[in-house]
């Protein structure tokens, strides 16, 4: 059997940890870590290095999305706060003013005056939305932001590295919004804001530039050195793949295309922080009736150039405009809002229109030394990378070119090296048609489960009459559907539906193939796929290069991860691997949900403060113990006859088998239990491996 020789890496850069995908748990992370004082562990020897390909830090999937978040406002400023403000519910409670109620309650007193037989569709909408503006707050009445008050209290609580995020206009736009739910545009926005100002953080005092744009990781294995190697395919941001303008695919979306160029890296720990990919709709009647111009997902038409595409050939239909979305949670809501209302848009440029600010002016001033929009390339630079880097510098002087932009600008304002933080530039901005209007029962969102609705309380779900469902989930504080409930304004929308103000909408149950085809019926133009995300690819190999089995859950088909959030395969939780994000989920009974009727054995985790606050603290210290332990391993024996490396001096201890070094580590904690198991497989080689372990070792001191 041929000696097994770890993976030499292509990069001079060799860093402790690779971070794969630049998403909001990524983001969200790393600000634990700089709130809680750790952040200088990670920043120590070799540094970190950040995985991505795209070109946005911070904001993940959420870019060019134009309908409204799942997250209020106020709830996302937490983001930057340090201990405790960050984790208080009521910290926001002094902020909120209260106006004069005698126009909301004349508002309230006009309810009962509908009749349901005879129903203007728009005025009844927008009566309905102002009736209904109280349920985004926890008190009732017309409230608002005292501004005044929240520059103070944001001044005081803010982490000194985002000092300078609060004087901008995106984070201002932010506040006012209150307890309202922004729209996704603005909050991409501010996370990418905030991604900037974290690396920049992190450049000032490692003198590294973490974050590299358009990696695409395609798999990891372990090697028999302790190590991981992760193979890293580089992707061209110049071509892009042209949408049709008559085909609705998402396939055939604005994505780089993939240079014939890999590089291997080498690291001691990973945090696949990758995010979910839409699901397939599998139904028969869909294969052999409807051709694929006609069904689209909800994650294409979500964005803007999706959104554009779809309007334009709704409107090419001036009789029937027929929808059906199949789907039963937020994205299938969030389609039908945005076909009645259309794009919810924020626009906004913080280095040209806000130039007098501090975050504007720090990166104007600065000349990157770092990314391929300089000129020069640096000396160290493999072969490899002096190719990407010129397809990059080309890139560049393309669009300066067309710009008309100087080579010192490009350098000043179009630096990509901490993410990118131009001003998001619409399609729908520069289109000249308006959105299709809709008949009664033109659009029907067909649903094969049940429709959750977030609460904030039990009472507030009995007053809606929600306590007619079966099974409410409530976490630890009473929310009800905490994780996986429809929001305002999408909850307002499924209560306009139910309650008959909403009539160009329509719910339609179904739990058959027959069923859904009586739905679809002959006259339907267009079918939105919402049913939901899965895991996106992961390949984890062992030594011998054979993929890892992982645990999938069974319903919504994510990665299982362990208590301290380590990725489980099926011998156990892997070592050193650990996974955040909504492409992995938690044991049901993790102390951050604690949910107290949920009867699925894990949950899918999808809000942004529980990355934020618990989830991190859980996995730091597991994080952490890994490099450690690591530093204390340094020495292996490569053998012929065995997958497994093992430290010399462990044979002369007299539990060898908690110092067993193997590819995966059990979910128990008792050491003695983690290695029955493998305890007979490893009294068996240990008289062949301890000669040679002695030998290996008196030779490393010569």
């Amino acid at each position: 059997m041929h000696k097994l020789q770890p993976i030499i890496p292509d990069w001079d850069l060799n860093p402790h940890t690779v971070i794969v995908g630049g998403g909001p748990a990524t983001l969200c992370f790393l600000i634990q870590l700089l709130r809680k004082g750790r952040l200088n562990e990670m920043l120590k020897d070799e540094c970190f290095v950040i995985l991505d390909k795209g070109e946005y830090f911070g904001c993940g999937h959420l870019h060019q999305k134009v309908v409204t978040c799942n997250y209020t406002g106020i709830n996302l400023t937490r983001l930057i706060l340090r201990d405790p403000f960050y984790q208080q519910k009521d910290i926001f409670d002094n902020l909120f003013q209260r106006r004069d109620k005698s126009s909301f309650q004349e508002k309230q007193s006009t309810k009962n005056n509908f009749s349901k037989n005879e129903i203007n569709l728009e005025s009844t909408q927008k009566q309905n939305m102002n009736q209904r503006t109280s349920l985004n707050f926890k008190v009732d009445g017309n409230i608002f932001v005292d501004l005044e008050k929240a520059k103070q209290f944001y001044e005081a609580s803010v982490i000194g590295a985002f000092r300078e995020i609060i004087s901008t206009q995106t984070f201002q736009e932010l506040i006012k919004y209150g307890n309202q739910y922004p729209p996704t545009s603005l909050v991409s926005y501010y996370l990418q804001l905030i991604g900037n100002t974290l690396l920049r953080y992190i450049y000032n005092i490692k003198q590294k530039v973490v974050f590299k744009a358009y990696h695409f990781v395609r798999q990891i294995q372990f090697q028999n050195d302790g190590k991981f190697n992760v193979r890293v395919q580089i992707m061209n941001p110049d071509d892009e793949q042209k949408s049709s303008a008559t085909e609705l695919d998402e396939s055939k979306a604005f994505e780089p295309k993939v240079l014939e160029n890999f590089q291997n890296i080498c690291c001691k720990s990973l945090i696949v922080a990758k995010g979910q990919i839409q699901n397939n709709l599998d139904f028969d009647i869909l294969r052999q009736k409807y051709s694929k111009i006609q069904q689209i997902s909800s994650e294409y038409f979500l964005k803007d150039k999706g959104c554009v595409e779809v309007f334009k050939q709704l409107n090419k239909f001036q009789q029937n405009k027929k929808v059906v979305i199949i789907g039963d949670s937020y994205n299938a809501f969030a389609c039908a809002y945005l076909l009645l209302n259309g794009p919810k848009l924020y626009q906004y440029d913080e280095l040209d229109a806000n130039a007098s600010s501090q975050f504007a002016f720090k990166r104007k001033s600065y000349k990157c030394q770092e990314c391929f929009c300089e000129e020069q390339q640096t000396q160290s630079g493999t072969s490899s990378q002096a190719n990407t880097q010129s397809q990059f510098e080309k890139s560049t002087n393309k669009k300066i070119k067309e710009t008309k932009q100087t080579k010192e600008n490009s350098k000043n304002s179009k630096c990509k090296c901490f993410g990118n933080i131009e001003q998001n530039n619409f399609l729908w901005k520069r289109v000249s048609f308006l959105k299709p209007e809709f008949k009664k029962g033109e659009i029907i969102i067909a649903h094969s489960s049940e429709i959750k609705v977030h609460f904030q309380t039990e009472k507030e779900a009995i007053d809606c009459d929600y306590s007619r469902f079966q099974g409410i989930s409530k976490n630890k504080d009473g929310e009800i559907h905490e994780l996986t409930g429809l929001k305002s304004p999408l909850r307002d929308l499924f209560y306009d539906i139910i309650e008959g103000y909403e009539q160009r909408i329509d719910l339609e149950p179904f739990r058959t193939d027959e069923e859904l085809e009586k739905i679809l019926g002959d006259d339907t133009n267009l079918i939105i796929n919402a049913t939901g995300f899965c895991s996106s690819e992961l390949i984890i190999k062992d030594l011998r290069g054979n993929q890892i089995n992982l645990l999938k859950e069974e319903n919504d088909g994510v990665f299982e991860v362990d208590e301290f959030c380590r990725i489980k395969s099926q011998q156990g939780s892997l070592k050193s691997i650990y996974g955040i994000g909504d492409n992995f989920a938690l044991p049901s009974n993790h102390i951050s949900i604690q949910s107290e009727t949920h009867k699925s054995k894990i949950i899918r985790v999808r809000d942004l403060k529980y990355y934020n606050s618990v989830i991190p603290d859980l996995m730091i210290e597991s994080y952490f113990n890994s490099l450690r332990n690591y530093k204390d391993i340094e020495k292996y024996i490569q053998y012929q006859d065995s997958d497994y490396p093992i430290d010399a001096e462990s044979f002369n201890k007299k539990s060898p088998q908690k110092y067993y070094y193997n590819s995966f580590q059990s979910n128990s904690d008792d050491p003695e239990l983690n290695m029955n198991q493998h305890l007979a497989k490893i009294e068996k080689m240990n008289k062949i491996n301890f000669q040679r372990a002695e030998n290996f070792h008196k030779k490393s001191k010569i």
